[in-house]
């Protein structure tokens, strides 16, 4: 069986983080140079309620049929459910001041309902809404050039040399 990753990860900043620090294990603080987490947008006033999510067990083929309709249906909850995992994710992190600003979720707030899932014909209201948003967003901006300083890696090329008048003296390439 496949099933969307959406199903138990809407915002998946955890698993990405936990990947992360498999594949660049550290024995002290291992912090990152800039995460950026993309919503899909989201209405923090939606009329609709966010649904605690069930601890019954349905078992067999009629649970899990009532399991993924349930999950299709309520995208509202998901998309403020993603959110919420946003926050609790930078509340565990507990990062000192300094380097909160590594971190930034860029998610379109909307003033209506977004779209079910299936519904095409509201797409193209909800990518000009977004798009109007955006443009010259000062969030856009500051993720492109954070995205863009990261690229570069500088490579020391001789050892430090400290000069007289207190300053330091460091050479190399980018």
């Amino acid at each position: 069986m496949y099933v969307d990753g959406a199903v138990y990860h809407n915002n998946p900043i955890q698993v990405a983080d936990l990947e992360r620090k498999l594949l660049w294990p550290t024995d002290g603080i291992n912090i990152p140079d800039f995460v950026l987490s993309i919503g899909t947008a989201y209405n923090p006033h939606s009329r609709k309620k966010l649904i605690e999510k069930s601890s019954i067990v349905n078992i067999g083929i009629f649970g899990h049929a009532k399991t993924l309709a349930s999950i299709a249906m309520d995208h509202i909850r998901s998309s403020l459910d993603s959110e919420k995992t946003w926050s609790d994710y930078m509340l565990q992190l507990g990062l000192p001041k300094e380097y909160k600003t590594r971190y930034q979720r860029i998610n379109p707030l909307i003033l209506e309902d977004p779209p079910a899932l299936d519904d095409v014909n509201r797409m193209k209201g909800l990518q000009s809404t977004v798009r109007k948003q955006m443009t010259n967003d000062p969030a856009i901006i500051n993720a492109a050039h954070r995205l863009l300083a990261t690229s570069f890696y500088f490579e020391k090329t001789s050892p430090i040399i400290a000069l007289p008048n207190g300053t330091l003296l460091c050479t190399g390439e980018l």
